[in-house]
């Protein structure tokens, strides 16, 4: 049983979450929707003096079956989230067992999470 989750909200330039995203992505860049395509040029071109909020959430109690229910079919419901809740990003980080969102404030970042959650608690309830 999920009591509370651990969340941890940070900032950095657009260029590092640019170049962090990047990174996950590596060459599967080339296959990703033309709007995540978009979003990664515009955190380029917004360089080192723009802020991005960050938020991590642990998901490390959460199974992986569930996790897949949660992020959906080639990231359905991420998408989704990021759409909604005017993401830049959401990524699941299968090594850290973290949930990763990237937005213009901490208000769209916390959203995000929370709509997140309701999925997981969804998926466990």
């Amino acid at each position: 049983m999920i009591t509370k989750m651990k969340y941890q909200l940070t900032h950095q330039s657009c260029v590092e979450a640019y170049t962090e995203i990047l990174e996950r992505l590596g060459s599967n860049v080339v296959d990703m929707p033309d709007t995540i395509k978009k979003g990664l040029e515009i955190l380029r071109l917004c360089g080192d003096n723009t802020l991005i909020y960050k938020l991590v959430l642990d998901v490390s109690n959460v199974s992986v079956e569930n996790m897949k229910q949660v992020i959906g079919r080639d990231g359905y419901y991420f998408h989704i989230t990021t759409n909604l809740c005017g993401l830049d990003f959401i990524w699941h980080n299968h090594t850290t067992q973290q949930i990763e969102f990237w937005g213009p404030s901490a208000k769209n970042v916390h959203n995000g999470k929370k709509e997140i959650m309701k999925r997981i608690m969804k998926q466990l309830y």
